[in-house]
């Protein structure tokens, strides 16, 4: 039984299928990730030569894109033979005023899908307009007018489709260590390893990654505080009239003679010698 399995979504929700591998890491599946983010291509296209079974990941972002639902009846029914299509519904993302918000997916009652039929209805009829005012590529804004109009006229067949083909919701999907996940591959022993394995790191979620880019740049600095160092003491110099150093003997001093008081000149008689001392 091969391990090697496609995951396939619409790029805009490529945070949850990455999610999705993450948390699968270490269940000995690997995936290969197709998206419709490939230019000149459909998803259909792309999943015709795709290997294994394929996880296909349908959210209000999947239904509301060309890419995604381009002749969706045809490679749908080509697929969706055996049990090699596993379609799983997520939530999807829209963008207000800056803010990213998830949209949920749903499709069960006649209302949603006629929600999703007047919205290719309406943006058949705004490209048709568009193509009488705007003078570019008659070849792709045919081809372009061509696949809206497919798409308007089968996007309730397609749903219909998928609530036949035993899909499950992201939710059900993942509860239990992802149960739904390693029946849909036959692969109970799988699931109970994986089961039993420590506990794995919860994956970051895009809308955690911005939320905290935005607290960053919304929260001001704290002020830097000046710290101050008193300065050292500075010990008084005193200072004192020395006295003046003694003169040393090399200094000269001059001594005129006329201070000098003269001094007679006597006669001295010579000492007596003692006559033990002569002998």
């Amino acid at each position: 039984m091969s391990k090697q399995l496609t995951l396939a979504y619409c790029i805009e929700n490529e945070d949850t299928a990455r999610k999705i591998e993450n948390e699968l890491r270490g269940s000995g599946y690997t995936f290969n990730h197709v998206n419709c983010a490939a230019p000149g291509q459909s998803l259909g296209d792309r999943l015709r030569d795709a290997p294994g079974k394929i996880l296909l990941l349908i959210s209000d972002n999947f239904l509301r894109g060309i890419p995604c639902l381009q002749n969706a009846v045809e490679w749908f029914q080509s697929l969706n033979t055996g049990d090699r299509l596993q379609p799983v519904v997520i939530d999807g993302y829209k963008t207000e005023n800056g803010q990213r918000k998830t949209v949920s997916t749903e499709f069960e009652k006649v209302s949603n899908v006629i929600k999703y039929m007047n919205h290719w209805q309406e943006r058949y009829l705004d490209l048709r307009k568009q193509k009488r005012k705007v003078d570019e590529d008659v070849e792709f804004s045919n081809n372009r007018l061509k696949a809206v109009r497919l798409i308007s006229s089968e996007v309730g067949e397609f749903l219909r489709l998928v609530r036949s083909s035993g899909y499950t919701d992201f939710k059900d999907f993942s509860r239990n260590d992802y149960e739904a996940f390693f029946r849909w591959n036959n692969d109970a022993d799988a699931h109970k390893n994986f089961s039993k394995a420590p506990a794995r790191p919860a994956a970051v979620s895009a809308e955690a990654v911005l939320a905290v880019e935005k607290l960053r740049e919304t929260t001001p600095a704290p002020p830097v505080q000046e710290t101050v160092v008193p300065a050292a003491p500075v010990n008084p110099v005193v200072t004192e009239e020395l006295p003046d150093p003694p003169a040393s003997e090399e200094t000269e001093i001059r001594v005129e003679k006329a201070d000098i008081p003269a001094v007679a000149e006597e006669n001295i008689p010579a000492a007596p010698v003692n006559p033990q001392e002569a002998v």
